[in-house]
């Protein structure tokens, strides 16, 4: 049975949150796409989606941050968490080469 939510944190770029594209129908299918993109299952994709809409925007705009990595609009790529940085540490320690 696969779990309900994804611990893969895709990337997802909001765009501008003020515009037409910053409503919250707009919002959920950037992220439904980039949840498709990286293998999220049917199930994670609509679990995502109903944790996100009960509530207001602030909410939904809460549960993308938690559920994706949010590409900063200043910056044309994803962030890095500090879960990524801690694996990257633990690779290096563990004798892995750097390429």
């Amino acid at each position: 049975m696969t779990s309900p939510v994804s611990t893969i944190r895709p990337p997802v770029d909001l765009g501008d949150l003020d515009g037409p594209a910053g409503n919250a129908f707009a919002v959920l299918a950037r992220c439904r796409l980039a949840a498709c993109q990286a293998g999220w299952t049917p199930s994670q994709v609509t679990a995502f989606t109903t944790e996100a809409s009960q509530g207001d925007y602030e909410h939904l705009l809460e549960t993308v941050r938690r559920r994706f990595c949010v590409i900063d609009p200043e910056t044309p790529r994803p962030l890095l968490h500090l879960d990524s940085l801690t694996a990257l540490k633990v690779g290096l320690d563990a004798g892995e080469e750097r390429s």
